[in-house]
């Protein structure tokens, strides 16, 4: 799929894209946010080829006005990918993760948490693809990422542990399962309490896979 800016039709997109391509011509900035707004609304609705049309407008857009390296080219860039991810078209998705963690990293630094979530996305897809050690050292990247930026204690860790632990169960390695699901039962514990449901679940989560493991 190509993107040309200068073929956009303004009353397809509502009076307030209309009234930013009217004073700020089709090329800014601004329109390439309200193109973004109204992508994520079409992947809101599952309308994913609409959501592609418009994510690729404005990353043509932001790619003229900010050039290649601006971190806010990233953006797109990552939602784009998410949409094909969620098309099933893996290849393209990893595609564009890979285009936003170069960008992310070139711009923002290793340590930045955006980098952490590009990770996770290309993380997702190798998951999707049965590449599960592939998907494992990606979410370890991502982990080591959000210890740097957000601290030990932060959910996102355990959201990045529970992960690495579906991936450890699926790769049949169980014991490396129970102690992932273990350590994020920690840290839900001391960032939502010992009773909510997210530390309660990775708690047994963590028994189960320890008695898988000894089977």
């Amino acid at each position: 799929m190509s993107w040309k800016v200068d073929e956009c039709k303004p009353l397809l997109y509502g009076p307030a894209l209309r009234a930013r391509l009217k004073a700020l011509g089709a090329v800014h900035p601004d329109v390439a946010s309200t193109l973004v707004n109204i992508a994520n609304v079409y992947l809101f609705q599952g309308r994913f080829e609409e959501a592609l049309e418009q994510y690729g407008l404005a990353l043509t857009i932001q790619l003229k006005t900010l050039g290649e390296n601006h971190p806010n080219v990233a953006s797109p860039m990552n939602n784009m990918a998410f949409v094909y991810q969620k098309l099933g078209r893996y290849d393209e998705a990893l595609k564009f993760y890979e285009r936003a963690l170069a960008v992310r990293q070139k711009s923002l630094g290793e340590a930045h948490p955006v980098v952490a979530s590009t990770l996770f996305g290309m993380a997702g897809v190798y998951d999707m693809q049965g590449r599960y050690e592939e998907a494992l050292e990606l979410y370890g990247r991502a982990l080591a990422v959000e210890r740097t930026a957000m601290g030990e204690e932060h959910a996102s860790v355990g959201d990045t542990m529970c992960n690495m632990a579906k991936m450890f169960n699926k790769a049949g390695r169980c014991e490396e399962a129970a102690a992932s699901y273990a350590s994020a039962a920690v840290v839900y514990g001391k960032a939502y309490g010992d009773d909510h449901s997210y530390t309660v679940d990775a708690r047994k989560n963590a028994t189960l896979a320890r008695e898988k493991a000894s089977e």
